[in-house]
């Protein structure tokens, strides 16, 4: 296992502040102060590990959206990858640890900006080659994809925290609403006219 995936492993059990550089190096198979040349203080430890976590899950996207063509069934997918797995998941515990720290720490919040934006901009392409074949509607997609984004994270903390009975289920059909909502056009009522018009002589 590498310290990285050792790091990781144990924040997800233990939380970030209960983490201990010697945890991590016995789960990595290598000493405390081997673990602490790679992460001189926590916020280094919660960045990298940040990092690790979300270059890993850009590939699996990446390869996700190579199997689908329509700019809908790319969107539904990134956003089916990006909520949390059942049970804890390691990488939105890293997130709750990031978004806890930032106010704080200006390293972490320009760190947690950069990241977000990386993701910001890949929902928003996915966007506008909808509206560019016409699948979707001409919405402002930088707007768009920061809303539903907002809307992911929120329900995701909800869900993870697990008080008022949130399913995973249930978080995915509020997302695909609002893009159904804010991404389709409705379909075109036909005129109204006399049911039952008479010949014309």
């Amino acid at each position: 296992m590498s310290v990285l995936e050792a790091a990781l492993a144990v924040i997800a059990e233990r939380g970030l502040d209960e983490t201990r550089m010697v945890d991590i190096g016995e789960r990595a198979g290598m000493s405390a102060g081997h673990v602490m040349y790679y992460f001189p203080t926590k916020a280094d430890l919660l960045m990298q590990a940040l990092k690790w976590s979300e270059d890993r899950f850009m590939v699996e996207a990446a390869h996700s959206l190579e199997k689908v063509s329509s700019p809908r069934e790319r969107l539904w997918r990134l956003v089916e990858l990006s909520v949390p797995s059942p049970g804890v998941d390691p990488a939105w515990i890293l997130w709750l640890e990031t978004w806890a720290r930032a106010p704080h720490d200006p390293a972490v919040a320009e760190f947690q900006r950069r990241i977000e934006d990386r993701w910001l901009s890949l929902l928003a392409a996915v966007v506008r080659e909808g509206q560019a074949s016409g699948e979707f509607t001409d919405v402002d997609a930088e707007r768009f994809v920061l809303s539903l984004s907002a809307l992911i994270d929120g329900l995701s903390i909800r869900q993870m925290g697990g008080g008022d009975g949130l399913s995973r289920e249930e978080l995915l059909d509020i997302c695909r609403g609002e893009i159904e909502r804010r991404l389709t056009s409705p379909a075109p009522r036909a005129p109204r006219g006399d049911p039952n018009p008479r010949p014309s002589r």
